[in-house]
C-alpha cells in the first residue's frame, strides 16, 4: 500500500495559464523532517525539470501548483504562419509532461533526510495520479473559471468544462457559421496568412479530410481542396485556412480567390466546420493582419482595411560645448561652431488603427488581441529603401493599449476599438 497518494490532479488536456493543482497526501507526516516531493518531467524524453518540496499543510496535505514549470517549456512559433497543410504543434505550443510524487523524512529533528518513492521504498518519486503513466498535457491557454463549478481537476483544467475523450472544438471566439459571405462571419483578406486552432480528442483530423471550399457570391463553388495531414495529430491542431498559405501552396490560384466571396473549413464527419468571409480590400488604406495568441493560447489572425495613424516621438541627448575655442590657435570666435550638439537621438514609432465598426463575437476575438501577450503583423511588401523590398515577411509588434472600451450599453449594437500598437525592434539610434 502506498505511503503517499496523490488525491486530486488535473484531466489529462490543460491549459498552463490556470493553476495546474496537484493534491498529495500521505501516512507518514508524522516523521521528522517530513515534506512531499513531487517531480515534474517533460514528456517523452523523461527529463527532469524540477523537484517540489512541501511541507505539511494544517489538513496534512499538499497542494502543488505547476502551470508555472510547465507554462516555461511551451513556447510559441511564429515560423509556423505560412504552413500549408495540417500540423500539430506537439513539443512547442502543446506540451506533455509527466508527474510522480514521493516523500522525504530524516530519523530525527536534526538528522540528514531520506528520499522514498512514496510505494515504501527508497528512491525517486513514483506515485502517479489518475491519468495513465503520469502523464497530462498543457498548451499555454486561460480559461474564465465558472462560480461553483469543481470538476474532476478541481475546476481549472480544460477537461472539467469541455470533453477531453471524443471532443471536437474550434478554439476561436468567433465561430462563424453562417454558409455565405456575411458579415457575421470571420473576416480574411485575399492574401492573408491565418491558421485555425482546433482540438480534436477523436483523431479525426488524422483520418478524416480537411476540405477548403471557395464559394462565389451566388454560393456556387469555385474550386476546393483536401489538406495535407500527414504532421496532423491527436488533440491541438492548426488548419491553415489563409488565402496566401493556400495560392502558395498552389492549391488555388490567385485568380480563383480573386473571384470568391466566401470559403468554407471543415473537418468531415465532424463538429469542425467554419466559415469565413473573404475581404475585398478596394480602398486606398494597406490592409492589416494581425496574427496574435488568443486566449486559448494558440495563434489566430485578425485583418482590417481601416487607416492607420503613426506617430513619432524623438528623444535627443544633447551636449554643450563651450563659446571659446580653447584649442584653437588665433582664439576667435565663428558663427558655425555649436553651442549645442546632439550626439544621441532615438526614434519611437507609435501606431493606431480604428477597428470597423463590429458585433459582440467579433468584439471578443478583438479584446483578445489587445490582451495578447504575442503579436505578429503580415507585411507583404516590406520597403527596406534604396528599392529593396522583402515579401511576405512577419514583424513582431508589441499592442500598448493600457485600457480600451469594449461595449458601454446593452443598446449598443456595435462599436469601434482604437489598437494601438509600436515594433518590438525600433528603430536603430542615430
Amino acid at each position: 500500500m502506498n505511503s503517499v497518494n496523490i488525491t486530486l490532479d488535473p484531466t489529462y488536456t490543460s491549459v498552463s495559464g490556470n493553476p495546474m493543482v496537484f493534491v498529495v497526501s500521505g501516512s507518514n507526516i508524522d516523521e521528522f523532517q517530513y515534506q512531499y516531493v513531487l517531480d515534474v518531467r517533460t514528456y517523452p524524453d523523461n527529463t527532469l525539470r524540477t523537484r517540489i518540496k512541501q511541507f505539511p499543510n494544517p489538513s496534512g496535505v499538499a497542494v502543488f501548483d505547476v502551470s508555472h514549470v510547465v507554462g516555461d517549456y511551451i513556447e510559441y512559433d511564429a515560423n509556423s504562419f505560412t504552413s500549408s497543410q495540417v500540423f500539430a504543434p506537439a513539443g512547442t505550443e502543446y506540451q506533455r509532461y509527466a508527474i510522480t510524487a514521493g516523500e522525504e523524512y530524516g530519523t530525527n529533528a536534526s538528522s540528514s533526510v531520506t528520499l522514498y518513492d512514496g510505494m515504501g521504498s527508497i528512491g525517486a518519486p513514483a506515485v502517479t495520479g489518475s491519468q495513465a503513466q503520469g502523464i497530462y498535457s498543457a498548451w499555454a491557454g486561460t480559461l474564465d473559471i465558472t462560480p461553483s463549478s469543481t470538476g474532476a481537476g478541481g475546476g481549472w483544467n480544460f477537461g472539467d468544462y469541455f470533453n477531453e475523450f471524443s471532443g471536437q472544438y474550434i478554439l476561436s471566439s468567433q465561430q462563424s457559421s453562417h454558409l455565405g459571405a456575411s458579415q457575421l462571419n470571420h473576416k480574411v483578406g485575399k492574401n492573408d496568412y491565418a491558421l485555425l486552432p482546433v482540438f480534436d480528442a477523436t483523431n479525426n483530423i488524422t483520418t478524416n479530410n480537411t476540405n477548403i471550399q471557395l464559394y462565389n457570391s451566388s454560393n456556387s463553388v469555385i474550386s476546393e481542396y483536401n489538406l495535407p495531414r500527414t504532421t496532423s495529430g491527436r488533440y491541438i491542431n492548426y488548419i491553415p485556412y489563409g488565402p496566401q498559405n493556400l495560392i502558395d501552396a498552389g492549391y488555388f490560384t490567385q485568380t480563383q480567390v480573386d473571384s470568391a466571396a466566401w470559403m468554407r473549413v471543415r473537418l468531415v464527419g465532424s463538429s469542425i466546420d467554419k466559415s469565413f468571409t473573404i475581404q475585398e480590400c478596394n480602398n486606398n488604406y494597406e490592409r492589416r493582419n494581425f496574427l496574435f495568441i488568443n486566449k486559448w493560447g494558440l495563434w489566430e489572425s485578425y485583418g482590417m482595411n481601416t487607416p492607420i495613424r503613426k506617430t513619432t516621438t524623438i528623444s535627443r541627448e544633447e551636449v554643450k560645448k563651450p563659446n571659446i575655442p580653447w584649442s584653437s590657435a588665433d582664439g576667435r570666435n565663428s558663427f558655425d561652431r555649436r553651442g549645442f550638439d546632439t550626439y544621441n537621438q532615438s526614434q519611437q514609432d507609435n501606431f493606431i488603427i480604428t477597428t470597423p465598426y463590429v458585433r459582440d463575437e467579433e468584439a471578443k476575438m478583438i479584446s483578445e488581441l489587445i490582451e495578447s501577450p504575442q503579436v505578429y503583423l503580415q507585411y507583404n511588401s516590406l520597403d527596406m529603401g534604396l528599392g529593396v523590398t522583402v515579401q511576405k515577411t512577419f514583424v513582431p509588434i508589441q499592442v500598448t493599449n493600457s485600457s480600451y472600451v469594449s461595449k458601454t450599453s446593452r443598446l449598443q449594437k456595435a462599436f469601434q476599438f482604437d489598437i494601438q500598437y509600436k515594433l518590438a525592434n525600433p528603430r536603430p539610434n542615430r
